[in-house]
């Protein structure tokens, strides 16, 4: 694997609309819930169906301290020698020695306890006063983030539709500032995609419920908040990038749409997802039609050929 990640950069654009043009042809889908509904408050549903957990034995390694780690080895391919040179001066062997003594966490408490999938995939969003976390599999719960206190039971994100669809995992909690709303997102194993949106800013209170179907089954889903949608990323056979009608998911449209284009990343090996730029963390959304990157990478060692990253830049036109 070599150690230089960014050796070239190429750029791409794509206008998403009705009818989406492209810079190269690609396959556009508009699509629509099969399945809509408003839940009832998560307060009410996590109280009547708590999730216990069971008593499991596992058998925990020592993992040794961080210091102390044997250095990693660097294995070269015949590429890497000529390329990066063979000078063992430059290689990291040992941790960083920056002093964070005088740093420490605002708040720490105990969360909820990994089940079931592997890996954990854990997720989580905070707001003013509360912190949801999810983990794969596993039910969700809501926490004052001022006191750590559980303020609701844990429970399954499928009991907020009705009839309750399956935990099967995956889970993405995002609160989306720029609206005071909460997005909870995971897959379904029949290729679903589900989107529930709280109805206020209250995360206990109830939820918009929407079901998507995928083409393919939608593994380790990657969501973003943007201007003119939420866009969503997978590890997918095909390499697909979806936007979903962010307007209308927060008004509660039973019709609100989806979109989704493929396009062609170049050869990589086993377990790939390009990831969205996210405004989460912005202060201001960015403006409908100001584009969207999102990056796929490369690397010899996932059978990428030159090690690299694509950038592509996406916008969505909703009226057309």
């Amino acid at each position: 694997m070599k150690k230089i990640y960014f050796l070239g950069v190429l750029f791409f654009a794509f206008l998403f609309s009705g009818e989406i043009q492209a810079q190269t042809e690609e396959t556009q889908v508009v699509f629509y819930p099969t399945s809509f509904g408003i839940s009832r408050p998560l307060s009410e549903i996590a109280a009547e169906n708590p999730y216990v957990e069971t008593s499991k034995t596992r058998i925990i390694k020592e993992q040794p301290d961080r210091a102390n780690r044997p250095p990693q080895t660097f294995i070269y391919t015949a590429a890497d020698g000529p390329e990066y040179g063979e000078d063992t001066t430059t290689w990291q062997t040992t941790m960083g020695t920056r002093d964070i003594s005088n740093r420490a966490p605002l708040m720490n408490w105990q969360g909820q306890t990994y089940t079931l999938g592997r890996p954990m995939d854990p997720s989580g969003a905070a707001d003013d006063q509360y912190y949801l976390q999810a983990i794969n599999s596993t039910p969700f719960r809501v926490y004052n983030k001022s006191t750590g206190a559980a303020v609701t039971a844990a429970t399954n994100i499928g009991n907020l539709w009705s009839p309750a669809t399956a935990n099967a995992g995956d889970p993405i909690i995002i609160y989306d500032r720029f609206a005071d709303r909460w997005v909870l997102t995971q897959f379904g194993s029949s290729n679903q995609i589900y989107i529930a949106v709280s109805t206020s800013g209250d995360p206990t209170g109830t939820y918009y419920t929407y079901t998507f179907i995928s083409p393919e089954f939608p593994d380790y889903l990657k969501f973003s908040i943007w201007g003119d949608g939420y866009y969503m990323t997978s590890n997918q056979t095909t390499d697909k990038i979806y936007v979903f009608e962010r307007d209308q998911l927060l008004a509660g449209n039973p019709s609100a749409r989806g979109i989704y284009s493929t396009f062609t990343t170049g050869t990589v090996a086993a377990f790939f997802c390009p990831l969205p730029a996210d405004a989460a963390d912005n202060t201001v959304l960015p403006t409908v039609g100001t584009p969207l990157p999102f990056v796929a990478y490369y690397d010899n060692g996932w059978g990428g050929g030159t090690d690299g990253v694509k950038i592509w830049n996406v916008t969505t036109n909703w009226t057309t």
